[in-house]
């Protein structure tokens, strides 16, 4: 995979989930793995590949459900992220909730 930077970057919060919702099926229709880079927007069609920076670690996830819940959506959070792929970009799940740069990439 060859990710081409397709947006601009855009700021919000982000936040994951795990392991409660392993198993059960998403918007997607695709079930739930807290192992695997999948992403919750209500911004983006499924299928969409976006590039999460924090920091100066990097990682790509692709959005597979809708999300965050709407109340936090409208105070200004744009994105919730499977546990492995907070981990990655954060390393610590404690935080919980932290600031984040993304865009959209195109992958080939």
């Amino acid at each position: 995979m060859i990710p081409l930077v397709w947006g601009m970057d855009k700021t919000t919060e982000c936040s994951w989930y795990g392991d409660k919702y392993k198993g059960r099926p998403m918007a997607s229709r695709v079930k739930f793995d807290p192992a695997k880079p999948y992403i919750a927007s209500w911004d983006y069609p499924f299928g969409t590949w976006l590039q999460l920076e924090y920091g100066t670690n990097k990682v790509m996830g692709v959005v597979m459900d809708r999300g965050p819940a709407r109340r936090l959506y409208h105070k200004g959070r744009k994105l919730d992220i499977s546990k492995s792929l907070f981990k990655k970009l954060v390393g610590d799940l404690d935080v919980g909730v932290v600031n984040v740069k993304y865009r959209k990439v195109t992958i080939r």
